[in-house]
């Protein structure tokens, strides 16, 4: 048994920890993938410490958890001489100072997906796994389970109302429930009981050069499926199921959760009854505030596919209202890639203003070959000038004004930090 495993809990159906507890060093402690797991680590007994760039929104929920965060990196850090794990964050570089201080005075180094990878080799996980979805599924599948009474521990891409306005809950039961992210083919570290697969668009186009390869990956996953597991996939919606936020794509993901918690023993009137009154997860077409009249919301959407189908809930809401999206597109090699599709993703918006590109593992190349002007050009081949370049995320806040009399919904949507525009 590998030390972090030994570390956590037994083989049991209840967990346990052991005595021997560990100094925990998290590289890149605000990702929200690590953070929970760091949360999950800490509740369980380890003394966890992390670092990272800038103060993100979880610092405040690592530290009501006891955990110590640095809005820095510093091999002091790693060099004080009682760290006995290091765990980094898939967006750390190789060469990064931490990492090297670890290699230098030898602790052992896990990524975030190896780390989590052994964590749930002892419980009885579900993973949930696609390009799309995986978020909202995993937090509808952990309300109903928590419902239930058979108090899951789960790890979640997002901020969820269920889970106390955290990403993650410690739970005492042997489940366990994760969203299993296919980047790096990190999700190939799980062991899973029951696997979740909402959809499979092609998608990191730096880790998988084409989609066949994409879709290879999700196959090599599924094959990690225990003996006695499941899988649950599919597109179809249960003609039962009614939820309190719109959209189709969210329908479709109460479907699976639905299916995978009565496959666990949930009965069926007693999830349906929980998902009715799931009321959605951070940065999922979330309600900010309002202003002058102007509703303001916030929404991860980066793909064309995610974007099409929060512009469709927001139409079932305010079909008739005016709607402007503030759209930031994520990483520059993405955007070059997709761009085509992105041109035709706003036909339900009446206005989008760009303002930039998100950079994310990107090179010089990447960066020359699109920009903001490009985004906006391709959809106002679409749309008949109905796109703007924002000229940066402070441009674009100080224009929000002038907004408000024209727009009865402003949406701020992407997957970097377009949000700090409201």
């Amino acid at each position: 048994m590998s030390d972090i495993a030994e570390c956590i809990i037994t083989k049991t159906k209840k967990v346990r920890y052991n005595r021997l507890k560990m100094n925990i060093h998290c590289i890149g402690i605000g990702g929200i993938g690590l953070s929970g797991l760091a949360q999950v680590l800490g509740a369980q007994g380890h003394r966890v410490q992390g670092s990272d760039r800038e103060s993100g929104k979880v610092f405040p929920l690592l530290r009501k958890r006891g955990i110590k965060v640095y809005a820095k990196h510093d091999s002091k850090l790693v060099a004080r001489g009682d760290i006995d794990l290091v765990i980094y964050s898939l967006a750390i570089p190789g060469d990064h100072r931490e990492v090297k201080e670890a290699r230098k005075r030898k602790i052992r180094i896990l990524s975030y997906p190896q780390a989590l990878g052994e964590l749930t080799s002892l419980y009885k996980t579900i993973a949930v796994a696609g390009t799309h979805g995986k978020t909202t599924t995993t937090a509808m599948l952990a309300k109903i389970l928590i419902d239930a009474g058979v108090d899951p521990t789960v790890i979640v891409g997002s901020t969820v109302p269920e889970l106390g306005n955290s990403n993650c809950r410690v739970g005492k039961s042997d489940m366990l429930v994760v969203e299993a992210c296919e980047y790096q083919k990190g999700f190939l570290n799980l062991h899973p009981f029951g696997v979740i697969l909402t959809t499979t668009d092609y998608d990191h186009f730096d880790t998988y050069p084409t989609r066949a390869s994409y879709v290879a990956v999700f196959k090599k996953f599924i094959k990690k499926i225990t003996r006695g597991g499941f899988l649950i996939k599919g597109s179809s919606v249960d003609g039962k199921i009614k939820l309190g936020i719109p959209g189709i794509h969210n329908r479709k993901n109460a479907t699976l959760a639905l299916r995978a918690a009565v496959k666990l023993g949930v009965p069926q009137k007693k999830a349906l009854k929980s998902l009715l009154e799931y009321r959605g997860s951070g940065r999922r077409f979330e309600y900010k505030y309002s202003k002058s009249g102007v509703r303001f919301y916030d929404d991860y959407a980066h793909h064309p596919t995610e974007i099409r189908a929060t512009l469709e809930a927001a139409r079932e809401i305010f079909p008739k209202k005016k709607i402007c999206v503030i759209y930031q597109p994520h990483q520059y090699s993405r955007t070059r890639k997709i761009l085509k599709e992105l041109g035709s993703a706003f036909d339900k918006a009446d206005m989008v203003i760009v303002p930039n590109i998100y950079e994310a593992r990107d090179s010089a190349a990447d960066k020359k070959a699109v920009s903001a002007q490009d985004v906006v050009a391709e959809i106002n081949k679409h749309r008949k000038h109905s796109a703007l370049f924002g000229a940066g995320l402070d441009n674009t806040r100080k224009g929000i004004g002038k907004y408000y009399k024209l727009y009865d919904v402003i949406i701020t949507m992407g997957a970097g930090d377009v949000w700090k525009v409201l």
